[in-house]
């Protein structure tokens, strides 16, 4: 299935002209830099609650 599956989109991307091309190139670009940024968002939001409450490995610690 999927050898079928990117024969297709190779097959999608060699019809396309060059200015085609860039513009899906520049939409994926985009939508990369926002799951990156997505990414480091919810990052930086762990890094605050194990900061505000410990993480879980240090809970299991103390007890022992």
């Amino acid at each position: 299935m999927f050898v079928d599956d990117l024969k297709k989109q190779i097959d999608y991307y060699e019809s396309l002209d060059k200015q085609e091309l860039i513009d899906n190139l520049t939409i994926v670009k985009s939508q990369l830099l926002n799951c990156e940024k997505e990414l480091d968002r919810l990052s930086e939001e762990n890094n605050n609650l194990i900061t505000m409450f410990g993480s879980k490995n240090e809970k299991k610690k103390s007890k022992i």
